[in-house]
């Protein structure tokens, strides 16, 4: 993204010091200029689902969680770093453990029942390994440290 600045944002949030910004913009300056480095398709996807929605419930809002990049290239120059971002992304990545995902599955659904047994069985066993009571540490998922 070129034309745009960080405003950091002064958060009280424990370990978030420093990480909060605001992306500030104008979006009549000449130089502001966009480019999506990977996802467009998602995007544009996620773009027109919300324009549908909006149809039937018009105060609807989206999110999308990115990684911004400041004047990473000079407007009118090639992309090269974008293309070594796109490179280092798509092609040096490595799958995570099948326990971190596992882990995630409760932050992702947010604050609601389980989907299915599988899911409940995850949040039974991280409760009897991870929290208070008798069996604290004998249950073992994993890739998880009890510790």
């Amino acid at each position: 993204m070129n034309g745009a600045s960080i405003q950091p944002v002064k958060d009280g949030s424990p370990g978030f010091a420093g990480t909060i910004a605001n992306l500030v913009f104008d979006e009549n300056d000449s130089r502001l200029n966009f480019s999506v480095i990977d996802g467009q398709h998602r995007v544009n996807g996620a773009y027109f689902a919300v324009c549908l929605l909006r149809e039937t419930q018009p105060h609807t809002q989206w999110e999308i969680p990115a990684e911004i990049f400041i004047d990473l290239d000079k407007r009118d120059a090639p992309p090269r770093h974008q293309a070594q971002i796109f490179i280092d992304v798509n092609f040096y990545q490595k799958k995570v453990d099948r326990s971190l995902v596992a882990d995630l599955f409760p932050t992702a659904r947010g604050p609601r029942e389980p989907l299915d047994e599988k899911e409940r069985a995850q949040d039974i066993g991280r409760k009897l390994m991870l929290e208070t009571g008798p069996l604290v540490g004998m249950v073992q998922i994993p890739g998880i440290s009890s510790e």
